[in-house]
């Protein structure tokens, strides 16, 4: 097993599986990381919902940036977050299987101590401002 792979592993067993409990990963190539039970801030539609990362091949050197969640997702306005895209297209080739994109960047990303970890935070801190 690479480094890559590796780390990515130990993220999953050793950050997020205590922090969110059932996590599924792709086991072959280590494109995508799928937490089930993402919690959701306050105010949201759902308490809680299921999260795809999509990693990209040099991570961890390059953090990911391709985030789904389930189309439908509404705050207690009925207004969806900023920067979430339920149509398809490029930006969303999951849109058939119910994904909605979020675009969301690091403005700065250590890849020594940021991990998958501080990507779901950062989402959870970010659909808690919206």
């Amino acid at each position: 097993m690479n480094h890559r792979n590796k780390r990515i592993n130990n993220e999953i067993q050793y950050q997020l599986i205590p922090v969110y409990g059932r996590v599924d990963w792709d086991f072959e190539d280590y494109r995508w990381v799928h937490v089930l039970n993402f919690p959701l801030p306050w105010g949201w539609n759902a308490p809680f919902c299921d999260l795809l990362i999509e990693l990209p091949p040099a991570y961890p050197e390059v953090p990911p940036s391709k985030f789904y969640l389930p189309k439908g997702l509404r705050d207690q306005y009925r207004r969806m977050a900023g920067h979430y895209f339920e149509s398809g297209g490029d930006l969303n080739p999951y849109a058939h299987k119910n994904w909605a994109y979020l675009c969301l960047h690091m403005k700065s990303w250590n890849s020594y101590k940021d991990t998958m970890l501080t990507m779901c935070q950062v989402i959870s801190a970010y659909l808690k401002e919206k």
